[in-house]
């Protein structure tokens, strides 16, 4: 009858295989971390079924991340503070006063101002409002270096945890090589970032810490930060 048939179709079926093929497992191995600068070579041999293997060498180059220059409490006066400089080298951490800036021109970055609109302000000496604020003391320099400056949400803790390029660079927003900003106004303002990054017209980029603001545009005016940009 059908059943019959059927029960002999069944019987012409392949066997199943008494055993499933094998899966290759990898037994998992401690994560390493190298924190000395160095090279390492790495040699993987895999061996199949059938004893044949093939061999790969990897080398790893781990390097010491590069060094910054790191300046602490860099005193800069406003423009009507005769007694601190206003003008910053960010190549030696110096802030120097009109003359000594003014012969070292191609080396200063950033300047404080106070101004009547843009209140406290830290600009390039390029900046054109920062050259109308000092008028004659930014008059006759032989270079005016555009530093270009942006405001960034790092906080000063972020900040200050900063050691080497490998810490600072991803804090500096890529927006810093293409803006056309040369200043950044209003710091005293509560809503004014307390982090600021900066390119310099050599192309080193850093960022400094806003720790101070004391007075306006008055003698005694003057801001207080911190600086970490590269070497």
């Amino acid at each position: 009858g059908p059943q019959a048939a059927n029960l002999a179709d069944e019987t012409k079926l392949p066997a199943a295989p008494l055993h499933a093929a094998p899966t290759a497992r990898i037994a998992p191995r401690p994560q390493k971390t190298r924190s000395v600068a160095g090279t390492e070579t790495y040699k993987f041999v895999v061996t199949d079924d059938k004893a044949k293997s093939t061999t790969r060498t990897v080398k790893i180059t781990v390097t010491t991340p590069s060094a910054i220059n790191s300046y602490t409490a860099k005193i800069l006066g406003s423009n009507n503070n005769n007694t601190l400089g206003s003008f910053l080298s960010t190549r030696d951490g110096m802030v120097r006063l009109t003359a000594d800036a003014k012969t070292n021109a191609g080396i200063i970055d950033l300047l404080y101002y106070y101004g009547a609109t843009n209140l406290a302000t830290v600009a390039a000496p390029s900046d054109a409002d920062a050259r109308a604020v000092f008028s004659n003391s930014l008059t006759g320099w032989t270079t005016y270096n555009a530093t270009k400056i942006v405001g960034t949400n790092t906080t000063a803790a972020q900040f200050d945890a900063i050691t080497n390029e490998l810490t600072l660079l991803p804090l500096i927003p890529g927006a810093v090589s293409t803006t056309t900003s040369t200043s950044i106004t209003n710091l005293a303002d509560s809503a004014a970032p307390k982090v600021v990054a900066f390119q310099t017209a050599a192309g080193k980029k850093g960022l400094f810490k806003i720790v101070s603001i004391a007075g306006t545009n008055t003698a005694s005016g003057a801001i207080t930060i911190d600086v970490k940009v590269q070497r």
